[in-house]
């Protein structure tokens, strides 16, 4: 939290966003969806569309038996309006197993020392 966010007698309470609700159960999109990661859908983006938390959507997606078979079908219905799709690789960094992936920045490609090493790698 940032100093600019307290108040004297604490912190500011949390308001949770309600969206205006249509036929179906869905929320009515209010304006664009935070699409923050180049135009493809996000978990918060589908939690936001469906009424209910990320963490919610999460249990949805993993077909978590605690979830009401209603709020499975508002976040099914939301996934496939918004063409949710996971992805594992962001996953997979986010756990630690770090996806194989390899990082390299190289200056001159066309030096042979530089060469060499990205074809090593």
């Amino acid at each position: 939290m940032r100093a600019t966010d307290r108040r004297k007698d604490g912190p500011l309470p949390r308001q949770k966003a309600s969206l205006p609700r249509q036929s179906g159960g869905l929320p009515r999109q209010s304006g664009v969806l935070s699409r923050q990661h180049g135009g493809v859908p996000t978990m918060r983006d589908v939690a936001e569309l469906s009424g209910v938390s990320v963490m919610t959507v999460s249990r949805v997606l993993h077909d978590d038996a605690r979830i009401t078979e209603t709020t499975k079908t508002r976040v099914r219905d939301a996934v496939r309006e918004l063409g949710y799709v996971r992805n594992l690789t962001a996953r997979n960094l986010r756990m630690g197993r770090g996806a194989g992936a390899v990082g390299l920045v190289i200056g001159n490609l066309a030096n042979p020392f530089y060469s060499q090493l990205a074809v090593g790698i």
